[in-house]
């Protein structure tokens, strides 16, 4: 549906009176290759998960957010970092492709 390499989504919501969409992604079961938003290095060792809420292109009528769910690193040289993910460029609340469509 995101068409984002290795993730998928495990919930969605929808609100048809409001025409809002709501999908929880994270990652695909035994991609662990996690690296570092700060310096770039591959990273093994998990600090903590959470989440952070994106806008997304619309899909059909409905207003699309994702709800990604996020590793906090816990890197040797920076200390602890969210992962670096390619479909969020930014600490923006819009993902790769809204910016691109939008901006």
């Amino acid at each position: 549906m995101l068409d984002w390499p290795g993730y998928l989504v495990w919930r969605y919501e929808i609100d048809e009176k409001v025409k809002k969409l709501k999908l929880w992604v994270r990652r695909k079961r035994g991609d662990k290759k996690f690296v570092c938003s700060g310096c770039g290095r591959c990273v093994k060792t998990i600090h903590e998960i959470c989440e952070r809420e994106i806008r997304y292109l619309p899909v059909f009528q409905f207003q699309t957010t994702v709800i990604l769910e996020l590793y906090r690193l816990r890197c040797p040289d920076c200390g602890p970092k969210i992962e670096q993910v390619e479909q969020l460029p930014s600490k923006s609340p819009f993902s790769k492709r809204f910016e691109e469509e939008v901006g």
